[in-house]
């Protein structure tokens, strides 16, 4: 049996008469944690919703577990967590609330919720450490514990792949490092393939197993600490990088581009 979870051949994707893009093939295996990165306007999130589904190419093929996107099967498969996960945040719902709305894939909408679904409700919150916060108003949780709890919701179906779009946006810079360790960790308790999509080009390295720089097109695809060398983002950026050394850990700096 393969252990491919995506693979995609020539994908173009256009709107309203202009790329969002082009000659796209990628190839994610299981239990592979990648990072997306590339430029704003460059058609991450686009890829993303290509690979839920939830936009149609214009050609090209796209396979998740052996079937179309989209395809009836995959629901349930795949966990998301979007840039916006949650748009009122005063709404009166409450952590465990949240999370059961994951359920919903697995049990349907207009099915009773079982024990069984309860647990696996609270396995999940126990799982990225916020289980004691089950109760509280999901308006109340700092942006690190939402993000926490949208991950959580993600994984109530019991997903074998989880995708999250810029999810450390709105989290503290304390926070980050907490939450990509995690991340780390449900991927191996869990057997996840991950597909994470940043900004961060100066941290992901340290937490995926590959980086992918998408800007329109495909420009590479490989090992972590084999991809983020100065040409190589020169190219999906369109602008010169500096690598600057701060400690251990060194940060690439963007300069300024223009979409």
């Amino acid at each position: 049996m393969s252990d491919l979870v995506v693979d995609i051949k020539d994908l173009w994707v256009t709107l309203n008469h202009s790329f969002i893009l082009r000659e796209v093939s990628l190839r994610i295996h299981q239990g592979v944690f990648l990072g997306l990165i590339g430029p704003n306007g460059g058609g991450k999130t686009t890829l993303l919703q290509v690979i839920l589904g939830l936009v149609k190419p214009d050609r090209g093929q796209v396979q998740v577990f052996g079937r179309p996107a989209g395809h009836h099967k995959n629901r349930g498969l795949i966990g998301y967590v979007p840039q916006r996960a949650f748009a009122d945040l005063a709404f009166p719902v409450t952590v465990f609330d949240v999370v059961m709305m994951g359920r919903y894939p697995r049990i349907g909408l207009w099915h009773r919720v079982t024990s069984q679904d309860r647990d696996r409700v609270l396995q999940k919150l126990e799982a990225v450490e916020m289980d004691h916060l089950r109760d509280r108003p999901i308006g109340q949780l700092s942006g690190g514990e939402q993000q926490r709890v949208f991950i959580a919701r993600a994984l109530a179906s019991d997903p074998q792949m989880l995708v999250l779009d810029e999810p450390t946006s709105g989290v503290d810079n304390r926070a980050q490092g907490a939450f990509y360790h995690l991340l780390g960790e449900l991927k191996v308790s869990l057997s996840l393939t991950v597909i994470l999509v940043s900004h961060d080009i100066g941290v992901i390295p340290y937490h995926t197993d590959e980086i992918a720089c998408l800007n329109q097109k495909l420009y590479l695809h490989g090992k972590s600490t084999e991809v983020l060398s100065s040409e190589a983002l020169k190219k999906v950026y369109g602008c010169e990088v500096e690598v600057l050394v701060h400690g251990k850990i060194p940060h690439r700096v963007i300069g300024e581009h223009h979409d």
